[in-house]
């Protein structure tokens, strides 16, 4: 099955990033202790199943914000300079926070959730750990995966 448009959510970003750049380090990473290289070589296979990947502003901004979290040079800055050649390389969306807090998912998801919510259409599919933004986008109607339940299926998980 092929995927129009996948939409990743931050900690899924996060674990594309440090996959590519040291994926020995990934269980290493405070806020990727639940994944595995298996976990991102499956990413990878999922995301080549795609016509286009993307993500929104807010999923960056996250991004950079916590892959310095017990990460010390020269990976940190590896890290920020894979970054900067993904951001140049995927479309990012965006949606102006203030449409965003007036719907009333924002009060559970935040304000980076709430972005994800907000850029799902009939062409894109979320792709994400975090389990209610996961039921808010099905509840929807919209197309999304928890990536945990796919790795469940494939017997990545202990």
């Amino acid at each position: 099955m092929t995927i129009d448009r996948l939409l990743l959510d931050t900690n899924l970003l996060l674990l594309w990033i440090v996959g590519n750049v040291a994926r020995d380090y990934i269980p290493q990473h405070k806020r990727l202790k639940a994944f595995t290289g298996p976990d991102f070589d499956y990413l990878k296979t999922i995301l080549a199943g795609s016509n286009s990947v993307t993500t929104t502003v807010n999923a960056w901004t996250e991004v950079t914000n916590i892959i310095p979290f017990g990460v010390r040079p020269p990976l940190s800055r590896h890290l920020l300079d894979f970054v900067r050649f993904a951001v140049q390389q995927w479309p990012e969306l965006y949606h102006p926070s203030r449409n965003i807090v007036e719907d009333g998912a924002f009060m559970e998801l935040g304000l980076a959730d709430g972005a994800l919510l907000s850029s799902l259409d009939n062409k894109t599919t979320l792709l994400t750990t975090d389990a209610p933004l996961y039921w808010h986008a099905l509840a929807r109607g919209h197309r999304a995966f928890n990536f945990h339940h796919l790795r469940e299926e494939r017997g990545l998980t202990s």
